[in-house]
């Protein structure tokens, strides 16, 4: 009878670690967005799932059109999460977010990670007279190109001047994903480019 007791006691031990290891993973995630001061921000998070004793590694590099170069790099225990600032106003063309992702667990026995690249653009459009003001924000819905066709032909986001706006607004947009997601705009003298 003891001996029996051994064998179920043993089998118990090795089925409550196996499905242990075979849980090891990692969760990722990387995307583009921006913020209001003209910054491309660039996220990288990796998570190691399930697994103890873990350790993970991200980095993020953006490369602008203009050569530009601007990284993060972290590691953590069970969550890494590399987050990179880029300035894009005075861009225009095409760039990359790109980077690395490692998670790794001596207890599972388990390593995994891999690289990533994704594409973004920075592209120019002019608006142009009337603009419309609403509680002193400058909305601009006319566009005023000189040459080119703009990718982000969509209403300017609501821009303040001093002391009132400029006929003519010049904005560049940042895209990811084919998606103009924010712009940084300036006053210009008249119709000008876009792209």
């Amino acid at each position: 009878m003891k001996k029996q007791w051994y064998s179920v006691f043993i089998a118990f031990v090795l089925l409550s670690v196996i499905p242990s290891i075979a849980q090891c993973g990692m969760y990722t995630y990387q995307n583009v967005t921006a913020d209001s001061s003209g910054n491309a921000i660039g996220d990288n998070l990796v998570q190691s799932t399930s697994c103890q004793q873990s350790s993970t590694y991200a980095e993020g590099h953006f490369t602008m059109p203009s050569g530009a170069q601007f990284a993060a790099t972290t590691y953590g225990a069970d969550v890494a999460e590399a987050v990179t600032y880029a300035p894009f106003a005075n861009e225009s063309g095409n760039g990359t977010f790109w980077g690395n992702y490692n998670t790794s667990s001596d207890y599972c026995g388990y390593s995994n990670g891999s690289t990533f690249s994704l594409g973004l653009s920075i592209h120019t459009t002019t608006y142009g007279p009337p603009p419309t003001v609403v509680n002193n924000v400058c909305f601009y819905t006319s566009l005023a190109c000189a040459y080119g066709t703009p990718k982000c032909p969509q209403s300017a986001p609501g821009v303040i001047f001093a002391p009132s706006c400029p006929n003519y607004m010049r904005s560049r947009w940042l895209v990811f994903n084919n998606v103009c997601i924010v712009a940084v705009g300036n006053a210009t003298a008249g119709p000008g480019a876009c792209d």
